[in-house]
């Protein structure tokens, strides 16, 4: 939905269909590559005529960015809380951003390149630890985050299917769990 127009018509159609949250993001995190990297100024230019009419339906919506600066810029426009494909790990401004804006912080797992040798479940729980560690240094509050195992994003599809097959063990972080596979 690269139009606003087009973007806000469908916000308010899954409104209409009962959704809970919207997400928008003006970047690409599709996790099979492909992808064009964009700048934060662009990545703002994209969100300028969307966000501010997406918040003002009235359903919360969540930024998808793993940039800090273009997160300020959101929960400044009425995005009320922070996706961040890169649980705190990727933008050192991010959890302090996050933090001060007292915002609900869904933190996803994910890997700079897929490895189908290591132990998938392992990985996450070690990724986790060190984002709650992040979160707890920079003062945001336990009840304020997510994790998402990030099905798809740095995975094999047999290691997504196995991290589906043992959320379970996420519970041990004490934390919501969210699972969103992309339709990408």
């Amino acid at each position: 939905f690269n139009d606003a127009g087009r973007a806000i018509a469908r916000a308010r159609q899954m409104i209409a269909e009962g959704v809970d949250i919207i997400d928008i993001g003006a970047e690409s995190t599709r996790p099979y590559g492909g992808q064009q990297p964009v700048g934060e100024d662009e990545e703002i230019d994209r969100l300028r005529p969307v966000l501010k009419a997406a918040a003002d339906l009235g359903t919360p919506v969540s930024i998808d960015t793993m940039k800090a600066r273009v997160a300020r810029f959101a929960l400044d426009h009425g995005a009320a809380i922070l996706n961040d494909v890169w649980g705190l790990q990727r933008d050192p401004d991010m959890a302090s951003d996050a933090a001060e804006y007292h915002v609900p912080v869904v933190a996803m797992h994910n890997r700079s390149e897929v490895d189908a040798r290591i132990d998938i479940m392992q990985d996450i729980a070690g990724f986790f630890a060190r984002t709650l560690d992040i979160a707890d240094r920079a003062g945001i509050a336990r009840e304020n985050i997510v994790l998402d195992p990030g099905i798809g994003f740095g995975k094999t599809a047999e290691q997504s299917l196995m991290a589906l097959a043992r959320l379970s063990e996420l519970r041990v972080f004490g934390c919501p769990l969210l699972v969103g596979a992309s339709r990408k």
